[in-house]
């Protein structure tokens, strides 16, 4: 009987949408992992009011997404798949794939970790211009950070005025920016602000240290840094590696990589490679009476949580 892969649960980071998993298209992690594994992409739900009456979309941060996006995600996607998907988180998707596994909130059979900070390394320029566009925000009461117009007007600074001297890495960023950027509410840009200013991975009051709850992930889980990443270096992930309780796990790191090309470029190759490796490793099983096709097709899926049928972006 054929080995069955499980399928496979992308969630995006902090200034992208879903899209990113599959943009720019020649080289996109989703392509490379599409012929493999059955792909549903988790959608954080941006500016949606939160829960409590909290306020309005500038309220919406990560402990937000924790608490509300992530149950619904995951409930969606296993109605979808018919079964528990493994999880592969980037950047914040992984922070957020971690907590709520260690808490429960998600019953995954495995996570892939790809580039996730669970500490904050420091970066001379990071805080002081994140802290002045929170605070900017907040003065003028934006509903979102405009991240695309920003990343474009850094570019276009960068470049002097002219596009065309931009590097291969800032011609990936814009083309990310293009593809899948997402404005962000203010109240996540200044969670995140008081990550990169602390070095602490904390809850919105700042008392309450999220690091130390990643010990309550017990499930195989799969570590990839790159080795040239300044966001989530290999020594920040390596702490993520050593508090999960996981008794299957691996750490590898992928030579040349940074936060933006393991999941554009050619490196995203090489992360396919090993997430479908580990998966059958470690994953893969054989079941007989549960169906891998699309439930009803892909056109009737929920909003937080699409499967990736080939052509179908």
């Amino acid at each position: 009987m054929p080995v069955d892969r499980p399928p496979l649960l992308l969630l995006h980071g902090i200034s992208s949408r879903e899209t990113v998993f599959w943009h720019p298209a020649r080289q996109c992690l989703g392509r490379f992992l599409e012929p493999s594994c059955r792909l549903l992409t988790g959608r954080l739900r941006w500016g949606r009011p939160a829960a409590g009456g909290r306020g309005g979309s500038g309220n919406w941060d990560f402990d937000a997404h924790l608490a509300e996006d992530l149950p619904a995600i995951w409930a969606e996607a296993c109605a979808v798949a018919g079964r528990p998907p493994a999880v592969l988180g980037y950047s914040m998707g992984g922070m957020l794939a971690l907590l709520a596994q260690a808490r429960g909130l998600i019953a995954a059979p495995a996570l892939v970790l790809l580039a996730v900070p669970v500490a904050f390394p420091a970066i001379a320029f990071y805080p002081p211009l994140m802290r002045r566009v929170y605070d900017l925000a907040r003065r003028w009461g934006w509903p979102r950070i405009p991240t695309r117009l920003l990343g474009r007007l850094v570019i276009w600074l960068f470049a002097g005025g002219r596009p065309s001297r931009i590097g291969p890495g800032l011609r990936l960023f814009h083309a990310q920016i293009r593809g899948a950027g997402v404005d962000v509410p203010p109240a996540t840009l200044g969670q995140a602000t008081a990550w990169v200013e602390t070095g602490r991975f904390c809850d919105r009051t700042g008392r309450r240290d999220l690091l130390s709850e990643l010990g309550g992930v017990a499930v195989p889980a799969l570590f990839l840094a790159g080795s040239a990443d300044r966001i989530a270096p290999p020594e920040v992930m390596r702490r993520g590696f050593e508090t999960v309780s996981s008794a299957v796990r691996r750490f590898e790191v992928i030579a040349g990589g940074d936060h933006l090309n393991l999941v554009n470029g050619p490196l995203a190759a090489e992360v396919a490679m090993w997430v479908t490796r580990w998966l059958d490793g470690h994953l893969a099983w054989r079941e007989t009476g549960v169906s891998s096709r699309h439930p009803g097709g892909p056109g009737g899926l929920p909003t937080a949580c699409r499967s990736e049928p080939r052509g179908g972006r």
